[in-house]
Parts: structure tokens; C-alpha cells; sequence
């Protein structure tokens, strides 16, 4: 979503983990349309030099497989909690690939029951 503060208004900074001190120097720069992208990539960027990889949290999540030029090609298929449509991606002709990007990259979120 754009426009808004994700910080303000979608909880980023939980989902993200950032400090009170990281949101404090991002906010620094302003706000922008694009803040919500923005943010994320600070995020990513600050998770990659303390060396922690930033989740994907799904609330559904399937390995599929298609044959491409004769060989099995692997994706991982998912649906982020709150979103609407699935995406496929994280792809490889290699299965191992695939499992250690799903463990790597990935938490599965249960559905609340009404």
C-alpha cells in the first residue's frame, strides 16, 4: 500500500524487526508516496549486515513443479497473509534449492478461525 506511513498504519516495524532507534534515522529522511518500498529496502539492507534474512510470512504454500525442455523446473507457490493472489517465485531446476529457499525465506502463518 502506498501513501500511508507503514510504520503509523501497518505495523512494519514489528513485521521488518527495527528499533525505535532504526525507525527514528529512517524517518529522518521524510516522508514519501513510496515509503512503504522504501522502507523495506532499509530494512533488508540493515537485516543483510546483521546478517539476518527478512521472511516472507504466507499464509498458504505449495513446492509445484512443471516440466520445462524435458526436465522438472520447481517454484515455490504462496500467498502472503493478507494478500488476495498467490505468487510463484523462488524457482530452480534444483529441488534442494527450492527446499532451502522455502526454510530460508519463508514462515507459514495460520488462518485465525472466526
Amino acid at each position: 500500500m502506498t501513501g500511508l506511513c507503514p510504520i503509523l498504519f501497518e505495523n512494519k516495524q514489528e513485521e521488518y524487526e527495527l528499533t525505535d532507534k532504526e525507525v527514528a534515522k529512517f524517518c529522518q529522511e521524510g516522508c514519501s508516496v513510496d515509503c512503504d518500498i522504501l522502507l523495506k529496502q532499509y530494512a533488508e539492507r540493515l537485516n543483510k549486515r546483521k546478517g539476518k534474512t527478512m521472511k516472507n510470512y504466507v499464509e498458504d504454500m505449495d513446492i509445484i513443479v512443471e516440466i520445462i525442455n524435458g526436465k522438472p523446473y520447481y517454484s515455490i507457490k504462496y500467498k502472503k497473509v493478507g494478500d488476495d493472489d498467490y505468487t510463484i517465485g523462488y524457482s530452480s531446476y534444483n529441488l534442494d534449492f527450492v527446499f532451502e529457499w522455502k526454510e530460508k525465506y519463508f514462515e507459514l502463518i495460520e488462518k485465525k478461525s472466526r
